[in-house]
């Protein structure tokens, strides 16, 4: 998530052109979320239909991120100079296509290379969204706004799994499922541009930026560095803010990674470690994770501003959530893999609050990435929409490596373990193998919980930097 240009001012815009605004960006950024998550729900169908195992399974959702984070570079860079409404609209159209088209697949091969493609116009979501927001919208309510819509994302994701169960209710099959999931987004697609695209809404693409007697109150950070170049000079040497760049870029990758997994792999890692005993318990748990994924993404912007702007602080704290909520899951599950007659089970409300808990920290890590990039990058004298458009490219090298490289890991692990298994697991848990062994579940976790740690260390360490940061902000306000 970016900032790229201030907002108009308060007063330009009427409420009702705000909350139709708000609405279509609401539901058009959600059901974008809502097919990202189809595929991932099918995972464990679609690998024993097509007898596909566990280290290729990841496949598609690595080509996906891969193609996702390339398209989100540039439409960030086109979002500057196209009509941002109408390619949000159209965008969530050529998803649903693109869904819908899953379920023709005849092969692993085609399905992979098309949930690959789903990637370039997934990237028509939130870039656009948030240029709406920072040019149309008033700046004075923009972290509001922003927030807001950012929780459209894990809204979005809560839907995914209840409508696959759903379809499999009424007796549709994967492929059945997803034609029906294609066919729902191109509808709100149609209503997502009648909101953004016609009447006041419409009216509002001429504005642009803020007048030049209001600039004062929607300044952004790069434009106050400009106004006081005398007091703007960084404080830190080069080496040091290219340092603190790569801090946050490493923690950026390691959330967006972390917060693809937990949602991408929970329909594998919750049922072979035994947390969920069905598909609608794995619904249920993913619904839980969003809401605590949800409410993580608006606190970590409340509790930052309320600590003032110390973002770094509150991602360490955030983080340390996560780590403890995760690192409690891997022990139980640890536990069960090694000796599941002996381990005592995890009870399911539990098993819900941990993993609402995890995501809730890694969202608030996430959510506070782009904000952070923007005022650094403004207070090192750089370029803050070049800046974060870098961020959201390395961030989705960790969604790349949380498809196929963890499954491949995963695979490895079970392996390993089970070659060994005088060693760690006992004979009667060595013939549990693939993707249904409650090894490869606990790997995944394990590494979650590897992730979660270093962005603790990754934030301490900027600390220092943000000290300086908000030292200097304090000296030009």
């Amino acid at each position: 998530m970016s900032v790229t240009k201030t907002g108009v001012a308060s007063g330009t815009v009427s409420r009702a052109t705000i909350l139709r605004i708000l609405i279509g960006l609401f539901l058009g950024y959600g059901y974008f979320n809502t097919m990202r998550g189809v595929f991932p729900q099918q995972m464990r169908s679609i690998a024993k239909e097509m007898d596909v195992p566990l280290e290729r399974i990841g496949l598609p959702n690595s080509m996906f991120s891969a193609s996702y984070g390339i398209g989100k570079f540039f439409t960030s860079l086109a979002s500057d100079y196209v009509p941002c409404s109408e390619f949000h609209a159209l965008g969530l159209m050529l998803s649903g296509v693109a869904v819908a088209a899953l379920g023709f697949c005849p092969g692993f091969g085609a399905l992979a290379v098309l949930w690959g493609l789903q990637g370039i116009v997934q990237a028509f979501g939130w870039p656009f969204v948030g240029r709406i927001v920072v040019t149309k919208l008033p700046a004075a309510d923009r972290a509001k706004y922003w927030g807001l819509l950012s929780m459209a994302c894990n809204v979005g994701n809560m839907l995914a799994p209840y409508g696959i169960v759903a379809a499999g209710a009424v007796g549709l099959s994967w492929r059945g499922s997803f034609i029906a999931a294609g066919v729902s987004a191109v509808v709100v697609s149609a209503i997502v541009w009648w909101l953004l695209c016609c009447g006041s809404a419409g009216a509002l693409q001429s504005i642009e930026t803020i007048p030049e007697s209001s600039a004062a109150e929607g300044e952004d950070d790069l434009k106050k560095a400009k106004k006081h170049e005398d007091d703007s000079k960084p404080k830190m040497s080069s080496w040091a803010g290219s340092l603190a760049m790569l801090s946050l870029m490493g923690c950026n990758m390691l959330s967006f990674g972390s917060s693809k997994c937990i949602k991408e792999w929970a329909p594998v890692y919750l049922r072979n470690t035994g947390l969920a005993s069905s598909e609608l318990e794995v619904a249920t748990l993913i619904f839980w994770s969003e809401v605590g994924g949800s409410a993580g993404a608006v606190a970590g912007g409340f509790v930052s501003s309320r600590l003032g702007g110390r973002h770094s602080l509150t991602c360490v704290l955030s983080a340390l959530i996560a780590s403890s909520s995760l690192g409690t899951l891997l022990w139980c599950c640890w536990a069960s893999a090694l000796d599941p007659a002996r381990a005592a089970p995890m009870s399911f409300p539990v098993a819900c609050a941990l993993q609402a808990l995890a995501l809730a920290g890694v969202n608030g890590v996430r959510t506070l990435a782009g904000l952070h990039g923007a005022e650094l990058a403004a207070f090192l004298g750089r370029r803050v929409g070049a800046t974060n458009a870098w961020l959201e490219a390395v961030g989705q090298i960790g969604s790349v490596c949380a498809g196929q490289p963890l499954g491949a890991l995963a695979a490895f692990a079970v392996s390993t373990l089970v070659a060994h298994s005088s060693f760690f697991i006992p004979p009667s848990s060595s013939g549990q193998t693939g993707l249904d062994s409650p090894i490869a579940g606990t790997t995944i976790i394990g590494v979650l919980t590897i992730a979660s740690v270093i962005m603790v260390m990754l934030n301490v360490a900027l600390l220092p930097q943000e000290a300086l940061r908000l030292s200097h902000k304090a000296k030009v306000e």
